[in-house]
């Protein structure tokens, strides 16, 4: 079996979501364990929310970059011209 660090870089290399990397993950066959404890690893956000798992879309870092470009995206747009 590949190890699991791996994979999950590669599937966040196509772009694929946290929640998809973990449905990809069980399918391989992966502990539940095992991939909290990888996915926590490489930065993401891992939280368990009753019987489920909810794992952020991207690491950490890249996250928060995404934020910070949107807010500096809208901000820079003149909605009050818009409205007029």
């Amino acid at each position: 079996m590949e190890p699991i660090r791996k994979v999950i870089v590669r599937l966040n290399a196509e772009f694929f979501s946290g929640e998809r990397i973990l449905q990809h993950l069980y399918a391989k066959g992966y502990t539940r364990r095992a991939c909290v404890e990888a996915l926590r690893e490489l930065n993401y956000a891992v939280k368990s929310v009753g019987r489920g798992i909810y794992v952020s879309s991207a690491p950490i870092e890249e996250e928060k970059r995404r934020e910070e470009y949107i807010k500096h995206y809208f901000s820079s747009l003149n909605f009050y011209s818009w409205a007029k």
